[in-house]
């Protein structure tokens, strides 16, 4: 890693609905939200953003080992696409969600009461090294949940500052 970078900070996703969004993300997934923000239109934030009159209002939530920031952009207006964005154009494709192995079922059945629309069943069983599946939240942003084995060489526990905040 390059020195002075210490990792991952937050993901940022827009939609079209800042309330609706609160009520899934910290509501319904239980995060915490740390702030609200809104920043109007400026000459600075416009090259920061690539943008131009780019304004919007903003949340910043704590979702375990990582933040998550979700804009609704009120200038310019945000291109709507007809169905949902496919996983495989270029850009960020999806956030992942790590869940406990005996839970996977639960929060898979949780989340689709909370408006996610999966894309397939949960694949695998529990006990095997992953359990995991793909949906749409309600504004068409792909979220992953899985489940990993303590185990595997990918697992969660395996990141230097990662703590377990569900046994807290």
């Amino acid at each position: 890693m390059i020195r002075g970078i210490n990792g991952i900070h937050h993901v940022a996703i827009s939609v079209d609905d800042l309330d609706r969004a609160e009520a899934f993300y910290v509501e319904a997934l239980g995060f915490e939200l740390l702030g609200r923000y809104d920043f109007e239109a400026s000459e600075l934030g416009d090259s920061i953003l690539g943008l131009e009159t780019g304004a919007a209002k903003s949340l910043m939530i704590a979702a375990g080992n990582v933040h998550l920031e979700v804009f609704q952009f009120l200038s310019p207006e945000a291109a709507s696409y007809p169905g949902d964005r496919p996983v495989c154009d270029h850009g960020y494709t999806h956030i992942s969600l790590d869940i406990e192995p005996e839970h996977i079922q639960s929060v898979y059945d949780q989340l689709a009461e909370a408006g996610v629309r999966w894309h397939c069943p949960l694949t695998g069983e529990i006990g095997d090294e992953l359990v995991m599946t793909y949906g749409r939240d309600p504004f068409g942003n792909v979220i992953e949940i899985q489940a990993l084995e303590p185990d595997c060489y990918y697992h969660i526990s395996r990141l230097p500052r990662w703590r377990n905040r569900s046994a807290e």
